[in-house]
């Protein structure tokens, strides 16, 4: 998840979130940006909507449009010519509005919108109403899960639609809310969707977290590994009263103790951590890798008061490199190329050499809000979903706005 600006550092004038959604608002999702072409389909028929007037383009009632970059504008490929003078935006929808539509090969419902930008080529939109965009959320965030684990889900539903609330209009420049992937929360669309998480979502409809009448920043990752972690320690970021840092754990025993992220380790013989950690590091410094030279070795320089890895220093060459926060996990790839699970580490062994190098670590993820993996277990041990949001977003008041 991408950090977004929080809701108390916007105008103090704007007025409460309850004032300004009564119903449920429609989300657009940015499902591919910058693409040179686009096929929408419809078993039920499409027709096409100028994206400015609202003016009808196309009626036929053809299954399957293809839509290309006419500069700042769209142009339909197939049929041919049905489109001119291309227009900076339409919108494609079924006939039947109660039909799915495909971008590409993936099933969305509601419309598509497809935008031209002269710098990125085709910015394809999935626009829905918020709940039916929970539908294919909420699983593909929180995997499938058991019937006792139900609070958890419930608790994903509140947090993902706070946080999309929170996104409205925060990528105007882009033409949507959000992205249908990691960068905000992964969307799956109608291949998504579970029936019991379809009755979580139902349970908390229009239920989101505030904080001073306004939405939170409702972070969350897969795995804190027994603590959850500040925006400062992780980003460098001014610190929010409902993002504490939080022992995630009951009694001895860590919530998220059932995640298979929960302890990892990483190794690297002295070729591949020249290869991918190498790659990283001389891009991220501006420099060739011949000029970084080989890595030496790895050592930690100093921890956050929550004990995560705030500097790391990389001996290369001649030089010593300092890396510091979040960045680490980008620098310290492991050998097939994957970012680090998290800041919470130990090096282990950390010069290069005749061993491998060797670090250990606990969870996945920033490390920021709710703890997927923990509410999990949360649910398990018969916390209610009230409870698990209570303890990650502290301070945080849980509001219905439809």
């Amino acid at each position: 998840m991408e950090r977004v600006r929080p809701a108390e550092e916007r105008p103090a004038a704007e007025p409460p979130i309850g004032e300004l959604i009564t119903s449920e608002p429609l989300i657009r999702v940015g499902v591919d940006v910058g693409v040179p072409s686009a096929v929408i389909m419809s078993t039920a028929g499409l027709r096409v909507r100028d994206g400015s007037t609202g003016n009808l383009l196309v009626s036929g009632g053809e299954e399957i449009l293809r839509f290309e970059a006419a500069g700042p504008g769209v142009r339909l490929a197939e049929p041919v010519g049905r489109l001119d003078p291309a227009p900076a935006r339409v919108i494609v929808e079924p006939l039947d509005p109660s039909a799915e539509i495909l971008i590409g090969a993936d099933r969305y419902r509601g419309v598509a919108e497809v935008v031209g930008d002269p710098s990125r080529g085709l910015i394809v939109i999935n626009r829905l109403g918020l709940e039916s965009y929970l539908s294919g959320v909420v699983p593909a965030e929180i995997g499938p899960r058991r019937p006792d684990e139900m609070a958890a889900v419930r608790a994903q539903a509140v947090a993902a639609r706070t946080y999309t609330i929170a996104s409205l209009g925060r990528r105007d420049s882009l033409s949507f809310d959000v992205f249908a992937t990691v960068e905000d929360q992964v969307y799956g669309g109608i291949g998504a969707e579970r029936a019991e998480v379809e009755r979580a979502i139902r349970d908390t409809r229009g239920e989101i977290l505030t904080f001073a009448g306004r939405p939170v920043l409702a972070l969350y990752h897969s795995t804190c590994g027994g603590r959850t972690a500040t925006r400062e320690e992780v980003w460098g970021e001014p610190d929010l009263p409902y993002l504490r840092s939080v022992r995630d754990a009951d009694r001895d025993r860590d919530f998220c103790s059932i995640s298979p992220r929960h302890r990892w380790e990483v190794r690297w013989t002295a070729d591949e951590i020249n290869g991918p950690v190498r790659g990283e590091l001389a891009a991220r410094l501006g420099m060739s890798t011949s000029a970084l030279g080989r890595i030496r070795a790895i050592r930690v320089l100093s921890r956050t008061v929550n004990d995560r890895v705030d500097e790391l220093e990389v001996e290369a060459g001649e030089g010593r490199y300092t890396i510091r926060k979040n960045d680490i996990r980008f620098v310290l790839r492991s050998p097939d190329g994957r970012i680090l699970g998290s800041t919470d580490f130990r090096v282990r062994q950390g010069r290069v050499g005749d061993r491998d190098v060797v670090i250990e670590g606990r969870g996945y993820g920033h490390g920021i809000g709710m703890c997927q993996w923990g509410a999990i277990g949360r649910a398990r041990a018969g916390q209610e979903y009230r409870a698990i949001l209570a303890a990650y977003y502290q301070n945080a008041a849980l509001q219905r706005l439809y």
